[in-house]
């Protein structure tokens, strides 16, 4: 047989079966990847196949000698490097989430997977596959990144975390939530400039990506913070001295900053959905208000994880109260100034002592944190409107208006709006003696939304109210887009008027901004009579505060026969 290309026919046959042998492997491959890639100790592509020219716009020859980080999206590429650079012998890449930069711009999300194979130093291999893991695409598109580092925001990254967390436990395994914060920063930021500060912030977030699950459940949560899902081999504390050691290395001075850290089982198994997601964000939430100074990584790893765990213990104890209805009305009335007469009450929760440690304010608070404001909102108008068809005219005592407050954040909530228009309809008697105040007006996501809810409620006849109105844009934002009947001013702004001429300039300008839009004014927190003759003369028809009473579960103490009321209501 003649030699083809000087090469036998024996060594031909071997080189034919090592080309079968190859391509059946690469076959094998391509049932769980679009593309294949070999590189050499440079990450220099030795080999390529698959669908290269759809995804990068070059053929697989091409390719050859480019490297393999160049193909990869800029906002990528780092914790790309990252993942490379670390892949030791014989170490496989689980696959993390890539992006490439494709002919038409950039490609959907890749999960890139990889192998250093033992036998052969310095070759490596690399699998892409067009996937979004656990994320949908919907919530990938909603999710939100920090500009300088590239990570999750701190929503996002509890709703990472969240997910992640739920899916890889259903297997039976396990990943951990850390921690990072990094102690005095700003003083950092003033030492090392801007520019400086972002090339550190981005170097950090690609470390985090690389070491977090799939590549995509690291988040920057506030400045000086950030979180990671990893699995429970990653070695910590490692990472906590490379963060520290960038920062160090960033520093002209060379002091750097102090990193420290805190790990917990990220353990939502038990939790549904919506409740891992509150959990997590509460926790974090708590986490990034508290103490600047860091304490040691032992308390930090205990305080974190009390915070998961107090966070799930005080949801089901205040899903309990909603369920048993376990809290009381108390009043607080809101006063005509000229004449002392009341006006109406505002309707305010009081928990029973035994069921629960919190203020009201504190409770409140927390339902809004951990997004059960819409199931109390509710639970509260439903009480409201018993009363109102039940007590609320007294044989001997005028029928009473009363304010149910509503939660800036229940108003963007679809469910909870048709929930309470359902419940208006079953006592209609009660309705015209309802008026409605929106409270935490700076969580309404979408104003056009929340005021067509708004105006749905005034149709029906009920009065709306806009509270905690106080100087600045925003406050004039709010309301211009939302059509209310009644505002309220913060009694903060009240007592600086009392004192301070330019103060007072400002809340005459509030309210006759208001009285332009016929827009009734309320003044919050008034609790001494000096302030009347100031509230006056700024046109401000109502108040509402101490002076006038606190609040108080029976209201017939405030129908003149309770001493304790009586005298406040005469004037002098």
């Amino acid at each position: 047989m003649e030699a083809v290309r000087g090469i036998v026919p024996e060594e031909s046959g071997r080189l034919e079966a090592l080309r079968r042998e190859r391509d059946r492997f690469v076959a094998l491959a391509f049932c769980a990847a679009d593309m294949l890639f070999e590189t050499d100790s440079d990450h220099r592509i030795a080999f390529a196949a698959g669908a290269t020219v759809a995804l990068t716009g070059r053929t697989p020859e091409g390719l050859i000698g480019s490297q393999l980080e160049d193909l990869i999206a800029a906002g990528d590429r780092a914790f790309v490097a990252e993942l490379l650079g670390s892949l030791a012998l014989g170490q496989r890449l689980d696959p993390v989430l890539a992006h490439l930069d494709g002919p038409e711009g950039l490609t959907p999300p890749l999960l890139l997977s990889g192998y250093h194979l033992p036998d052969m130093p310095g070759r490596y291999f690399f699998a892409l596959k067009l996937g979004a893991g656990a994320i949908d695409p919907e919530l990938r598109r909603a999710l939100a990144r920090d500009p300088e580092s590239s990570l999750l925001d701190k929503d996002s990254f509890a709703r990472v975390a969240a997910l992640e967390a739920r899916v890889v436990s259903r297997t039976g395994e396990e990943l951990k939530l850390t921690m990072f914060r990094l102690d005095r920063v700003a003083a950092l930021r003033a030492r090392i400039g801007a520019e400086a500060h972002r090339t550190l912030a981005a170097t950090i977030g690609a470390c985090l990506r690389a070491n977090s699950a799939a590549g995509e459940s690291a988040g920057r949560l506030a400045e000086d913070s950030y979180g990671l899902l990893h699995k429970p081999s990653l070695d910590v504390e490692r990472i906590r001295r490379r963060i520290q050691d960038y920062a160090r290395d960033a520093d002209p001075s060379g002091a750097g900053v102090a990193v420290s850290h805190g790990t917990l089982a990220a353990d939502v198994a038990r939790l549904a959905d919506g409740d891992a997601l509150r959990a997590v964000q509460y926790a974090l939430d708590r986490f990034c208000a508290g103490a600047p100074e860091a304490p040691a990584p032992a308390r930090l790893s205990e305080a974190f994880d009390s915070l998961v765990g107090e966070t799930t213990g005080r949801m089901t104890a205040l899903r309990r109260i909603i369920a048993d209805d376990a809290f009381e009305i108390a009043f607080q009335p809101i006063v005509e100034i000229a004449t002392r007469r009341i006006h109406h009450f505002e309707a305010l929760a009081r928990f029973s002592p035994d069921r629960v440690d919190d203020s009201p304010y504190e409770m409140i608070t927390f339902a809004e944190a951990t997004g059960l404001i819409c199931d109390f909102d509710l639970a509260m108008c439903r009480k409201v409107l018993a009363w109102l068809d039940r007590d609320g005219a007294g044989a001997d005592a005028p029928a009473r208006r009363v304010a149910a407050n509503l939660s800036g954040r229940s108003l963007g909530n679809v469910s909870f709006v048709a929930a309470l228009h359902d419940l208006l309809d079953a006592y209609p008697k009660a309705r015209p003696r309802l008026i409605f105040e929106i409270t935490e007006s700076a969580r309404i996501a979408d104003l056009d939304l929340a005021n067509r809810f708004i105006q749905s409620l005034r149709l029906a006849g009920h009065r709306v109210c806009l509270d905690d109105f106080g100087a600045g844009s925003s406050a004039f934002h709010y309301l211009r887009a939302l059509e209310v009947d009644v505002v309220k001013i913060d009694g903060a702004y009240i007592r600086s008027a009392v004192a301070d001429a330019k103060a007072k300039a400002f809340l005459m300008a509030m309210a006759g901004l208001c009285h332009a839009l016929k827009v009734e004014v309320i003044a919050e927190m008034v609790e001494e009579r000096h302030y009347l003759p100031l509230l006056e003369e700024c046109g401000i028809r109502y108040a509402q505060g101490y002076l006038f009473g606190r609040p108080d579960v029976d209201v017939a103490a405030f129908d003149g026969g309770d001493r304790r009321y009586a005298r406040r209501f005469r004037k002098r």
